[in-house]
């Protein structure tokens, strides 16, 4: 008796399948429908006093049962061990260079400009630095941002160099998973 190539290795068994057929068959979806609580009938009163005024008074509540109906999806455990290999995901950093300026030029740049004028008030020998330290103080706020947004772009790029990698990886191995068999007799998953 000559076995083919897709007779399972381990048992000899020619009840196989291909692994990304069964995976999908092992996804069932469907709808449920149940009772459930769709609303409420509310008792009231109402009583007109004489003067014309009303007042409202709430008597009873009684629940309103109705049928809901409801998407289900199922995944059988067989499906769940044999899923395909799972996509990398490409994770970016945000910039936040604008939220950052404005902060720095609309919070903290008054402020220090403020401390400078006091401190060079405090010494009279700076009194005419004022305006050098706060544009000295501005360009350096304005490097700061320039150099987060770089060292971000910097990270950014590496992030996308590893996510390349990882995709290409991730091809190779759902070509690979694409051509994997499961025995139905033993569960042995192979390639032929």
């Amino acid at each position: 008796m000559e076995i083919s190539n897709l007779a399972c290795p381990n048992c000899g068994s020619e009840n196989t399948v291909s692994v990304p057929l069964m995976y999908k068959r092992g996804h069932a979806t469907g709808t449920a429908t149940h009772k459930e609580i769709v609303g409420y009938d509310v008792e009231t009163t109402t009583t007109t006093y004489s003067d014309g005024s009303k007042k409202t008074e709430e008597t009873g509540r009684h629940a309103v049962y109705g049928d809901v109906t409801r998407p289900t999806y199922t995944v059988t455990d067989l499906a769940r061990e044999i899923a395909p290999p799972s996509e990398p995901k490409l994770k970016q950093l945000e910039h936040d260079t604008m939220t950052v300026g404005c902060v720095s030029f609309g919070c903290l740049l008054p402020i220090l400009s403020l401390v400078i004028s006091l401190v060079a008030y405090k010494f009279s020998k700076l009194s005419g630095l004022e305006n050098t330290l706060t544009y000295i103080a501005a360009a350096l706020v304005i490097w700061k941002l320039w150099n987060d947004r770089r060292t971000t772009n910097k990270k950014n790029r590496a992030r996308k160099e590893e996510y390349d990698q990882a995709m290409e990886e991730y091809t190779r191995r759902l070509a690979e998973w694409e051509k994997l068999f499961i025995c139905m007799r033993c569960g042995h998953i192979f390639r032929p």
